[in-house]
Order: C-alpha cells, then sequence, then structure tokens
C-alpha cells in the first residue's frame, strides 16, 4: 500500500484515495480496534482511507477476481514455465502490465473496449500521465516481511518466522 500511494503522489495523485478491502485479517477482519489502528497508523498518513465492501456482498470484488483471472490465463500460465530466475520474472511482468494497463482492450461493465488508462483519461476528460498505468512489478516475498518485522505488523511477522523455521528444518 506504502509503494501504491507514493506512487500515485509521484504522479500528481492528491485528495483521499478510498482502498476498498474485503474483510481479511490483514484489512483489521471484524476487530473495530485494529481497522482504526490500521486507518491511524498507515492509512491516514498516507492520505488514504481503508472501506469494505458490505460483508456477503463479495460482487463488489468482482472486478479484482476478474483481473486476477487474466492474469492467471494470459500472463501466468502461458508465460510462467519459461521464465528461469526473478529477473526474468519481473521483466517478463512489466512488459504484461504495459500491456495490460496501455494497450489490451477491455470488455468488462464501462470500459467500452478501452484499455484501462484510456478508461480513466476518457472518464476524467484530460490526459493522465502514462507513468501513473506503470507502476513497476515488486516481488514482495522478502519485502513485506522484512518491512512487517520492523514495522511491527504481527500478521507478516508470522510468516517470516515460518518461512524461518522452513529455512532451518530443511538446512538440518
Amino acid at each position: 500500500m506504502v509503494l501504491v500511494m507514493l506512487h500515485l503522489h509521484a504522479h500528481g495523485i492528491r485528495g483521499r484515495v478510498v482502498w476498498q478491502t474485503d474483510w481479511g485479517v490483514e484489512f483489521g477482519g471484524s476487530d473495530p480496534a485494529r481497522i482504526s489502528e490500521l486507518q491511524r497508523k498507515y492509512y491516514l498518513p498516507l492520505g488514504a482511507v481503508l472501506a469494505r465492501y458490505p460483508k456477503g456482498r463479495k460482487g463488489y470484488n468482482g472486478r479484482v477476481e476478474r483481473s486476477h483471472r487474466t492474469d492467471d490465463e494470459e500472463f501466468y500460465i502461458p508465460c510462467l514455465l519459461g521464465i528461469k530466475n526473478d529477473a526474468g520474472l519481473l521483466r517478463r511482468a512489466a512488459a504484461w502490465l504495459y500491456y495490460y494497463k496501455l494497450k489490451r482492450p477491455h470488455q468488462g461493465v464501462g470500459m467500452r473496449g478501452l484499455s484501462p488508462l484510456q478508461r480513466l483519461q476518457w472518464r476524467r476528460m484530460h490526459k493522465l500521465p502514462r507513468g501513473l498505468a506503470l507502476l513497476p512489478p515488486v516481488l514482495l516475498d522478502t519485502f513485506s516481511t522484512e518491512l512487517a518485522v520492523k514495522t511491527g505488523n504481527d500478521l507478516l511477522t508470522l510468516y517470516t518466522r515460518s518461512r524461518d523455521r522452513v529455512s532451518s528444518s530443511t538446512a538440518m
């Protein structure tokens, strides 16, 4: 979230940004105190607000799930076996994101066959910087867990400890 918010700020996006999420534990689950803490500690300092779709209304997350399916069908399934290392993955992922966000026609509700950046520009009636759509891919596996340990985010710290235990047991 921090990387995305910094990217938006770097491209002139100001004002409140609403992050709509599911009810996962990483977003506070059903714990009002945890949700309030996340708002205060992470979201508000970056000009963002945490919002969640209504319980039992999974359709609110449909665009995200459809995007994941497209990633699977058009990027991961055809490309993954040909990728040999992290650098190759990042290179191919950057190319995929460029195509997906700037060139590929989308047929979803209201998209009118436009790419996501074209649709945003059409809706806002002015040209947005191309770089706005090109947040570079990042491998979060170690980045997020190391950041979590330094900031005290308990959920990701559990993953780090699990990973360390697995590494220790395989080294034996």
